[in-house]
């Protein structure tokens, strides 16, 4: 037991050493700066429109990872490029701004608002008012502020005032949630490895070959802290610490348990905009401990129950698909495949995880 406790004390020490070593988002790198300018007004009166734009800003810049120009600072900027407003509603313009203020990403974009007739009202006799009410269109574009190329585009359809803001911002923690996951092209001021969140799973284990002679299945749980190499975000280390307890399928066995330590590297791919799937490699080592009798019973049909430590190398790979389901939070499956390397042979067993992972 004394055993178990200090290899589980050293195993959570060197987890929580590595989220203190990786950092934050915030302190190691250097923010995304975003540009938001105005939408173009059609039909839309001038308050909307700051409105929606005012909103875009408050949104991104509370993401924590994303430096917003104020209006101010964007009216300073296009007094700087020598442009005689700051209504800039294409990309060639947006990226002459964006050189004048400093900018990795610019938001352009438009507010159409078109009156509809949506019923009728009885007011008197042979009297009806047609009822009419604001229905707007909005259309929001992402564009690189080195290239002009546009990396995001948005339109979404709103029966109000009310229900405008609340489409704007859906699409701020689109925004947010697209450059979160994805890599940054540019140089910046921090290289290194950042944190990118803290797991835990449920998981399920299956013994395969020798292994399964004497242990069925496994039940237990993972610890996870990821991380960023940045500024190649897509490469991403994994230290994981993993604890099972095992069922046996002989009388010889009272019990027995695994924990194990694994350092892991994957690459990160993005199918979706809420979807990532990481395929990953790495090496470890367990701790395996067997209380039973490897001689058998005695003549009257005893066991004399001791405990077995077995300390082994292990190499795993495997996949984790992650699933947002919301601004930091994700929901992920990790099915894996671990080998682990004993004197004279080896085993190996399969294991499925199920958890939650908190971004950072």
């Amino acid at each position: 037991m004394i055993k178990k406790i200090h290899f589980c004390m050293m195993a959570l020490a060197l987890l929580a050493g590595a989220a203190s070593a990786f950092g934050s988002d915030e302190q190691a790198s250097a923010p995304l700066r975003f540009m938001v300018l105005d939408p173009r007004p059609d039909n839309a009166p001038a308050n909307v429109v700051a409105e929606v734009a005012d909103t875009l800003r408050a949104d991104l810049r509370a993401s924590g990872f994303i430096a917003v120009a104020s209006r101010e600072e964007v009216a300073a900027g296009a007094q700087k490029a020598g442009l005689a407003s700051v209504e800039c509603f294409e990309s060639a313009c947006a990226v002459s701004l964006g050189k004048a203020l400093p900018s990795d990403k610019i938001v352009i974009g438009e507010v159409r608002r078109r009156v509809e007739k949506y019923g009728e009202q009885q007011i008197g006799p042979y009297v009806v008012k047609e009822l009419f009410r604001d229905v707007y269109v909005i259309t929001v574009q992402v564009v690189d502020a080195g290239t002009g190329t546009g990396e995001l585009r948005f339109q979404e359809d709103a029966g109000g005032r009310p229900q405008l803001i609340e489409r704007t911002r859906a699409i701020a923690k689109d925004i947010i949630e697209y450059y979160r996951r994805r890599p940054i092209e540019r140089d910046e001021r921090f290289k290194g490895i950042e944190l990118d969140g803290v797991a835990f799973t449920f998981s399920f284990m299956k013994p395969l070959g020798d292994f399964a002679n004497y242990i069925t299945e496994g039940y237990g749980g993972t610890l996870y802290a990821a991380g960023r190499v940045v500024p190649y975000r897509n490469i991403v280390p994994i230290l994981a610490l993993s604890y099972y307890s095992l069922k046996d399928n002989r009388e010889s066995i009272q019990s027995a348990w695994l924990a194990a330590i694994s350092v892991n590297a994957g690459y990160a791919f993005q199918p979706g905009r809420s979807v990532r799937v990481l395929p990953f490699a790495g090496v470890g080592y367990l701790l395996h401990v067997i209380d039973g009798d490897k001689d058998g019973p005695d003549a009257s049909g005893r066991y004399e129950y001791k405990k077995d430590y077995y300390y082994d190398p292990t190499v795993t790979g495997g996949c984790e698909l992650d699933v947002a389901i919301g601004e930091r939070l994700n929901v992920l499956f990790i099915p894996a495949y671990t080998v682990f390397f004993e004197r004279s042979s080896f085993g190996h067993y399969v294991t499925g995880s199920l958890g939650v992972r908190y971004q950072f």
